[in-house]
């Protein structure tokens, strides 16, 4: 259940009164995935590779909000090795929305989506 925090009333109010003034506070934090299971699931159910590391993301994530630029995941193409295949992904949001440690939670939630799919 989703509860509304007033950023005021935090400990964290002053370093949100500074990222809510500055021009761009984005932060972009980049990964390199193993994804060899989702390529096992492609294979396996016809589906697209692009489409289940969506479902992927959609799965941990279901926030939305129109006062900042929302988050965003980018990734490039897999590469294919012996022994498993890598997929590099940026996760870009704006500061005021949270700290790097919960964008590294994201990262870390959605390698395990990604495994357990």
């Amino acid at each position: 259940m989703k509860t509304e925090v007033n950023p005021k009333d935090t400990d964290r109010a002053e370093a949100f009164e500074m990222w809510m003034t500055s021009p761009m506070p984005m932060v972009t934090l980049t990964k390199t995935f193993e994804v060899s299971n989702l390529l096992k699931v492609c294979r396996k159910s016809g589906m697209k590779f692009n489409a289940l590391l969506c479902w992927c993301i959609g799965k941990i994530v279901n926030q939305y909000t129109d006062k900042f630029c929302n988050p965003m995941v980018m990734w490039g193409k897999y590469r294919k090795g012996w022994f498993k295949t890598t997929l590099p992904i940026s996760f870009q949001f704006h500061h005021v929305q949270m700290d790097g440690g919960h964008g590294a939670m994201f990262l870390e939630l959605l390698q395990r989506e990604i495994n357990n799919c």
